[in-house]
């Protein structure tokens, strides 16, 4: 598929974390769509025992699908194992999306 219109995307999703299985050395990113305008977006990296690890503020908070680079979340050098990365706009639920971390 061709990247929509804003108008064309009318809810928040993760569609894509790649690559996964993420090695520590390799650019991530994460694909999302956002269905409205918000003033701010948290990006959660959650660990099996559901602790948030780390969270960052995205930029990205228009209508429509973005991707961004997702190494910021990375950065507090996670142990290799199973994680959750969750969008999390304002005031809504957020979306979760399931990754590997290798070494």
């Amino acid at each position: 598929t061709s990247w929509p219109t804003e108008n064309n995307v009318t809810e928040n999703q993760i569609l894509s974390i790649y690559p996964n299985p993420v090695h520590k050395t390799n650019d991530t990113y994460i694909l999302y769509a956002l269905g409205t305008n918000y003033s701010k977006i948290n990006l959660e990296l959650i660990n099996i025992r559901g602790q948030i690890v780390k969270t960052i503020l995205l930029q990205s908070d228009q209508q429509g699908w973005h991707r961004v680079s997702i190494e910021e979340v990375l950065s507090s050098n996670p142990a290799a194992g199973i994680y959750f990365i969750r969008l999390q706009p304002e005031k809504k639920s957020g979306k979760t999306a399931k990754i590997t971390i290798l070494n």
